[in-house]
C-alpha cells in the first residue's frame, strides 16, 4: 500500500529491500582474501585433505598487511549486504574492531588465545606442545581487551572471548574461559570438530569428542558459537 498524504516516497526500481545479512564466522584479516584459491589445491592427504596443520602458515604477511586485507574484506562484506560480522580473532583483533567501528559495521570481535600450537615435523603426524600457564596469561590479556572494546562505537562493536581450538587449549583454560565470559556478560567463539585429525586427537587425549569436551568444561550454551 502506498503511503498517503505528504509522506516521502522513493522509487528504487527493481531493488530488493531486506534486512542486513549476519555473518557469524569470518576471518577478515587473512583467511578469505589471502588464502582463497591457494589452500583448495594444497590439502594434505595425511591430514584428510585439511590445510590446518602443515599449510596454514605457508603464506607469510605482516600485521600491516593484515590490516589492509581486513579493510578490503570488511568493505566486501558491506557491499554484499552484510551488516553484522563475527570475527573469531587474530593478532590484529583490536585493529579489526576499530576498522569495523569506523566503517559503520556492527561487529563482534573475539580476542583469541591458546595454550600452545600444533606443528608437524614429518608431514603426517602432529605435536601439541601446551603451556597452561601461558594460556592463562593470554586469557587474562584477552579479558582486558574485551573489557575495553565491548560496547564501543556507540554499542555497534562487541567483544567475545576466543579460545582458538579444543586441541590448543587445556580443559582448565576452557573452564576459566566460561567463568570469565559469565563475569563479563559476553559470548564465546571457538573452532571445534573441524576435522578428523582434531577429533582423533581429542579422543586420544581426553577420551571425549570435541563437543563432549566443550560440554564437560562448561562452554556449551546459548552464548557459544562453535
Amino acid at each position: 500500500t502506498l503511503p498517503s498524504g505528504d509522506a516521502p516516497v522513493e522509487d528504487l526500481g527493481d531493488a530488493l529491500i531486506i534486512p542486513g545479512f549476519v555473518n557469524i564466522h569470518c576471518h577478515p584479516s587473512g583467511v578469505a582474501p589471502i588464502h582463497k584459491s591457494y589452500f583448495e589445491d594444497t590439502g594434505s592427504m595425511f591430514f584428510y585433505q585439511s590445510i590446518l596443520y602443515d599449510h596454514e602458515f605457508a603464506l607469510k604477511y605482516t600485521d600491516a598487511d593484515a590490516v589492509d586485507v581486513a579493510r578490503s574484506a570488511l568493505a566486501a562484506l558491506l557491499l554484499s549486504g552484510c551488516t553484522t560480522v563475527v570475527d573469531p580473532g587474530s593478532s590484529i583483533s583490536p585493529q579489526v574492531a576499530d576498522l569495523a567501528g569506523e566503517m559503520g559495521l556492527r561487529a563482534y570481535v573475539a580476542f583469541p588465545y591458546r595454550a600452545g600450537l600444533f606443528y608437524t615435523e614429518d608431514g603426517h603426524s602432529l605435536v601439541y606442545p601446551l603451556d597452561e600457564a601461558a594460556g592463562m596469561e593470554r586469557l587474562a590479556a584477552a579479558v582486558e581487551l574485551a573489557e575495553r572494546y565491548n560496547g564501543s562505537y556507540d554499542g555497534r562493536v562487541g567483544a567475545l572471548l576466543g579460545p582458538t581450538m579444543t586441541t590448543t587449549c587445556t580443559p582448565s583454560v576452557l573452564k576459566e574461559t566460561r567463568k570469565a565470559a559469565d563475569q563479563l556478560g559476553i559470548g564465546i567463539t571457538i573452532h571445534a570438530a573441524e576435522g578428523l585429525t582434531e577429533f582423533q586427537e581429542c579422543i586420544r587425549r581426553y577420551g571425549k569428542t570435541p563437543i563432549g569436551l566443550l560440554a564437560d568444561t562448561g562452554l556449551l550454551g546459548p552464548d557459544l558459537i562453535v
